[in-house]
């Protein structure tokens, strides 16, 4: 019991500071008005870097004008946006990205307009490409086309490439940022509740210090040199629209995981005074209240452990899981692209049937003479292939199609037209009727007959095939068959295995209008195959299988052509 006066108690602050010193080594109160004033400028500036150059969401919209080179004329180069709609979706300021090839040996000037107006001015330095940032801040009108007009010297030069997009690049994975215009502020930045409750959190980070002892002398200035290199580049992402003609901005994960190795030292040294903390409260309580403490310091760590999940380890984990997938796709890529190498066949005789372009297929025109019946499905209103066939072979085609009813007409052939699709089930969608290969072969008196058939209806020939049974695909003496899909599903890769135990591969060619890249060693998702019945095939002969390439033509003349090479 105490006597005389009581001790005082202070409850304010004190421009004395006083220790509270657990066995963690760690002060939980040193509190000073300097040290407060401090601890809140500094997490102001956080927070305010948070508020301005922080995005929670952000549009991403990139549009190639140009891919090819384009010589200068006259020293100008000229390009519209008319063929690119999704530049509709761009606003100002607009990043434009230019790589400009010039042969000339010194430093030459360049301008840059659009519909008219100076974007900018830039020296390009000879002797090899050099890219080009400008923006476009000017007013725009995404219900019109746009032109961009480069003017340069009258010496010889090329624009390589030219780009329209809401940014002229960013990062991704563990340390996503992106770089906009100075002037853009399209992105979505995070709450206001948010800035109150991280600069809240910064400045109780910051109140709590760790004390010299408690952590090793190396940790701590290995500490200090990663505090260092985090200050620095939130200092310079803060500046940047100042300093460049350019806005740098990052991810709310980046920068709570910058935030995380800015304060790792006081993080640990929390929870570790924190279970220690409980530790000891345990062990001064009662058996039926410990476990309360045992409670807390399991629901402790797994607060935090969640936590850095979703701060630091989620997104290099879903980086790595993406690379994972990419692999994946890519292995599922190359095993199509092998399997759908032709067989060199002794006893083929190619010739193309159908269009000179898109719509016509080769055949081994040599192995159709047991043909009974020809099916062509997915005509779309024309259908040359089933109109030669005909007249070449003297037998009924059955064409069918759902969705364009329009009728071919074929002089000199027999064509029946069918309002009715293929699928691997009997159906009626949206008033279109679908149904088997085999019910349809049946219905045409088909059953048990040798045919051959093309189809092309745009990605529903895998489930159709896949389902079709094995004795049907005896009865096809020929398939030929545009194929859509990039390879990466098994499915695909399924349906080419089953396909290849009655058939060769005798042709592939890839449809230029589908000409894209990110899928090698497929030039596009969309290729057209011969299969050949293994019944009539006969394997032989050096050199790569399938047809000369003159019988093989672009299915668009305007494109340009994309072949692999061969294996």
């Amino acid at each position: 019991m105490l006597t005389g006066q009581a001790a005082p108690r202070s409850f304010g602050l004190s421009s004395q500071p006083t220790h509270y010193r657990q066995a963690t080594g760690t002060k939980a109160h040193d509190l000073t008005r300097t040290r407060i004033l401090r601890a809140s400028v500094l997490a102001s500036l956080l927070a305010l870097s948070l508020w301005t150059h922080v995005f929670v969401g952000v549009d991403r919209v990139r549009v190639q004008v140009i891919q090819a080179p384009i010589a200068a004329i006259d020293g100008r180069v000229r390009a519209t946006t008319a063929n690119h709609a999704a530049v509709n979706a761009l606003r100002p300021p607009i990043a434009l990205i230019a790589r400009i090839n010039s042969a000339s040996a010194g430093t030459t000037g360049f301008s840059i307009k659009v519909d008219g107006s100076l974007v900018c001015e830039r020296d390009v330095a000879g002797g090899g490409a050099r890219r080009v940032d400008c923006a476009v801040d000017r007013e725009w009108d995404p219900t019109i086309a746009h032109d961009v007009a480069i003017q340069g010297p009258p010496t010889a030069w090329t624009l390589d490439y030219l780009e329209l997009a809401t940014h002229h690049g960013n990062t991704s994975g563990a340390h996503t940022l992106m770089i906009l215009p100075a002037s853009s502020g399209r992105y979505v930045r995070p709450g206001v509740g948010w800035v109150i409750a991280a600069w809240l959190g910064l400045v109780a980070a910051m109140l709590f210090r760790t004390a010299p002892r408690a952590l090793p002398r190396w940790s701590q200035r290995l500490q200090a040199v990663v505090a260092g290199a985090v200050a620095l580049e939130l200092g310079v992402i803060q500046c940047s629209q100042w300093v460049s003609p350019y806005r740098v901005i990052l991810s709310a994960g980046t920068f709570a995981r910058l935030l995380l190795l800015l304060f790792a030292l006081q993080l640990w040294a929390a929870l570790r005074w924190s279970a220690q903390t409980v530790a000891a409260h345990a062990r001064a309580r009662p058996v039926g209240r410990r476990s309360v403490g045992l409670a807390a310091a399991l629901v402790v760590p797994c607060l935090i452990g969640m936590t850095a999940w979703q701060l630091v380890l989620k997104g290099p984990a879903e980086q790595i899981q993406g690379q994972w997938e990419e692999w994946r796709a890519a292995q599922a890529r190359r095993r199509l692209f092998a399997e759908l190498q032709p067989v060199r066949l002794a006893n083929c005789t190619f010739e193309r049937f159908g269009e000179p372009h898109d719509g016509g297929y080769v055949l081994c025109a040599n192995l159709l003479d047991s043909v009974k019946s020809a099916y062509s499905y997915g005509i779309s209103g024309y259908d040359q292939w089933g109109c030669d066939v005909s007249r070449r072979l003297a037998v009924p085609v059955h064409q069918y199609d759902c969705f364009n009813l329009t009728r071919p007409v074929c002089p000199g052939g027999r064509t029946v037209f069918h309002e009715e699709c293929v699928a691997g089930a009997p159906a009626a969608l949206e008033g279109r009727l679908f149904d088997t290969l085999q019910h349809q072969f049946a219905e045409n008196g088909d059953g048990a007959g040798r045919v051959v058939v093309k189809m092309d209806i745009e990605g529903a020939e895998w489930d159709t095939l896949l389902r079709v049974p094995d004795a049907v695909l005896r009865q096809i003496d020929q398939l030929a068959i545009e194929l859509h899909s990039n390879g990466e599903d098994q499915r695909t890769i399924d349906v080419v295995m089953k396909l290849k135990q009655y058939f060769y591969v005798a042709s592939l060619h890839f449809n230029n209008v589908n000409c894209q890249e990110g899928i090698a060693p497929l030039p596009s998702d969309a290729y057209e195959v011969l299969f050949v019945s293994k019944r009539l095939g006969v394997p032989g002969g050096a050199g790569r299988g399938g047809p000369l390439s003159g019988l093989l033509a672009p299915n668009v003349v305007e494109s340009k052509d994309c072949q692999a090479p061969a294996r």
